[in-house]
């Protein structure tokens, strides 16, 4: 029995849709793909083409199953929440170190500010910065 030009894309579109793990790998089977196709397997199995790309696709399915079954789903999850987590504490501790540097940065500058007969508070107050907490806690 010949198969048609469409038959012939319907199984290769099949093929490439296992090699994609569009399909399941447990799906993976001649009968499957003569099922589809609407031809026995030994049509199938006569057109070279088709035979190779079986070939090749019968070794990455085999490569997905043997990554699905190394790889479980929740460990995959949990794997990213912990990097995430590693990279927010890594931010934080970064961010951290920065607000200290700036705190004495200030109070260095409070002191030279006192120094010269400045009273500090008059900067702070004036400043965006001290507007905007004076609205804060006014609220």
């Amino acid at each position: 029995m010949a198969m048609s030009r469409d038959q012939i894309e319907l199984a290769k579109t099949i093929l490439r849709r296992f090699k994609n793990k569009d399909l399941p790998p447990d799906q993976f089977s001649w009968e499957f793909i003569a099922s589809e196709v609407g031809v026995n397997r030994t049509t199938l199995y006569r057109h070279q083409n088709i035979k190779e790309d079986y070939a090749l696709a019968k070794k990455l399915v085999a490569k997905h199953k043997k990554m699905e079954r190394g790889l479980n789903s929740e460990r995959i999850r949990k794997g990213e929440l912990e990097h995430q987590i590693d990279t927010l504490k890594k931010t934080i501790e970064t961010l951290e170190e920065q607000l200290a540097r700036e705190r004495e940065r200030l109070a260095y500058a409070a002191l030279v500010a006192r120094r010269k007969g400045i009273d500090p508070l008059e900067f702070i107050d004036g400043s965006p910065l001290g507007i905007a907490l004076q609205k804060k806690y006014a609220e």
